[in-house]
């Protein structure tokens, strides 16, 4: 999908989330990546 390999962040309220992939999949690993934060959610 060609997208960054820097990690995004997310704001919610006073929050600060960073969403990241790990080192394996093109990531940083500095954050959860998207699908750990969904399960995480549940």
């Amino acid at each position: 999908m060609g997208g960054s390999r820097s990690p995004n962040s997310a704001r919610v309220r006073q929050h600060k989330l960073t969403i990241d992939e790990p080192i394996a999949w093109g990531g940083t690993d500095r954050g959860a990546n998207p699908v750990e934060l969904v399960l995480a959610g549940l």
